[in-house]
């Protein structure tokens, strides 16, 4: 009977942790406008692997304590069968069509780790020793869900300036691609800052900025200001999607600007853009992404940026 009941809260255990974990694989990949969303989803690895170990504490053979002091042997073995479901999970993932995160298996391991400091005040009543470390791991890994909220709100009060670069978690307004993006200190004044985006060789290298506010019916152009320091020129693609684009190029704005050594302001005429579809207007309440492309590089391209704003 003992053996039988033992079996079944295996069996229960077992059914638990796929109950956690099929939902990460299978469920399709959300797309979030708002950066703080999208680090919340990634944190909240850390919680689902923290219940995930806690189960496996329930019924792992053998127990982890003796006489309420913890085994180190069988809680390293746990907390690394917790991170190989982390990988498993990922590669899960990645037959789903998604691309496995580096981050998310860290973050996995890490809510593995604190509930086996958990347990281990728990069972020993050292919470006074265990809680300050397992909070402080998990403000580590939250941490990044702060700074996108205080950006964020940092943005609305800022629009229709959409980014000065004068703080640095501005940079985190653009995602890049076979590119690199720096914050650096404009070279001829030092009070002010640039983005320096590093263009790869590439067909298509480019980034693209980040929770834009969607709703640009009410202005007349799009601006920004954009530095070429080489003494080449640079092909420099624009290209303008609404939430509705079908992913054609006919359906997008796009501008291409041959970019001469020196400073440009450039102005993108938001009444070009809400027509430049072939099929329909483009919705100027639901703009989705603004793009920068450079074009079949064969060696490294920098360019500076700075002053992205729409002009009433």
């Amino acid at each position: 009977m003992i053996a039988l009941a033992r079996a079944g809260r295996v069996a229960g255990g077992l059914v638990l942790i796929l109950a956690c974990l099929l939902p990460a694989i299978y469920v399709p990949e959300i797309s979030y406008s708002s950066r703080t969303l999208a680090r919340l989803h990634d944190f909240a690895h850390l919680p689902l692997f923290c219940v995930v170990a806690l189960i496996m504490v329930a019924i792992w053979p053998g127990g982890l304590f003796v006489q309420n002091r913890l085994r180190p042997l069988p809680a390293m073995r746990l907390w690394l069968a917790a991170l190989l479901a982390g990988i498993l999970v990922e590669l899960l993932q990645a037959r789903q069509g998604r691309f496995p995160e580096m981050m998310d298996i860290v973050t996995d391991g890490a809510g593995a780790a604190i509930a086996l400091l958990l347990v281990v005040g728990h069972r020993g009543n050292r919470w006074r020793w265990i809680l300050p470390p397992a909070l402080a791991m998990a403000l580590v890994f939250a941490t990044p869900v702060f700074l996108s909220a205080w950006d964020e709100a940092l943005a609305k009060r800022q629009f229709p300036l959409l980014a000065d670069l004068e703080t640095r978690l501005q940079v985190d307004r653009f995602g890049p691609s076979h590119s690199r993006l720096r914050r650096i200190t404009h070279p001829e004044s030092p009070a002010n800052h640039l983005l320096q985006v590093r263009f790869l060789p590439d067909m298509f290298p480019r980034f693209k900025m980040q929770d834009l506010p969607r709703d640009w019916s009410e202005f007349s152009a799009f601006t920004f200001t954009c530095i070429n320091p080489e003494p080449e020129p640079f092909l420099l693609i624009i290209r303008v999607d609404d939430i509705h684009h079908e992913n054609r190029p006919a359906d997008r704005y796009t501008l291409r600007l041959e970019l001469a050594p020196g400073r440009h302001v450039i102005e993108v005429p938001l009444a070009a853009v809400a027509t430049a579809p072939d099929t329909r207007p483009m919705d100027m309440t639901a703009i989705a992404a603004v793009i920068f492309y450079g074009y079949k590089l064969e060696k490294q391209r920098v360019l500076l940026f700075d002053d992205f704003r729409l002009v009433p």
